[in-house]
């Protein structure tokens, strides 16, 4: 399991994506993208190591202590950092919009770990008492989700078990089902 993105619900995805496009951090933009239905608006940002992986098809295209070690050790188990995904929407009846209002201006919303059979985790976790926002996955061909419901220990931190075994990036459909399932949770 390793963590694969971190969504944030903002009042101004722009504002909050101009962060995460600057130094140090200097994610790119790979998708904008609207889900008219709920209101919302979205950005999927990659980090700057997707974009040297894939031009050199190097999982460790740069030079630095973290690459030398790895080389020392022998090693390339090494994941890239995770994708930004940030969402904001205009209307405060909106899913987005009435997170961003509960929490009193928006912020972390969920993150998200990269694991092999979502539904075979959400059976495990149930059996421990988690709940989860849908009955079964959200699948969109290959890419499979879920949510869990808001983990109070954690402040309300939702938890997301994804699974995208191609370099696919986020599902238009899936993306407006996981917000779809979190309407009226605060």
């Amino acid at each position: 399991m390793r963590l694969d993105h971190v969504a944030f619900r903002v009042p101004d995805r722009h504002e909050a994506a101009k962060f995460w496009l600057a130094e140090p951090f200097n994610y790119k933009i790979q998708a904008e993208f609207e889900i008219p239905e709920l209101c919302t608006r979205c950005l999927a940002l990659t980090p700057p190591e997707k974009e040297l992986s894939a031009a050199t098809k190097d999982p460790l295209p740069f030079i630095g202590s973290v690459a030398w070690g790895y080389a020392f050790m022998e090693s390339y188990d090494y994941h890239l950092a995770p994708e930004i995904f940030i969402s904001s929407s205009e209307d405060p009846k909106s899913p987005v919009g009435q997170w961003v209002t509960a929490k009193g201006g928006g912020g972390v919303h969920h993150m998200a770990y990269n694991v092999e059979d979502v539904g075979a985790m959400m059976e495990r976790l149930r059996s421990l008492g988690w709940q989860f926002t849908t009955d079964k996955p959200i699948v969109d061909e290959d890419l499979t989700q879920c949510f869990t419901k808001p983990l109070t220990q954690l402040g309300g931190l939702i938890i997301e078990f994804i699974d995208r075994p191609s370099s696919r990036g986020f599902s238009t459909k899936n993306v407006r089902d996981l917000m779809r399932s979190t309407d009226g949770l605060k």
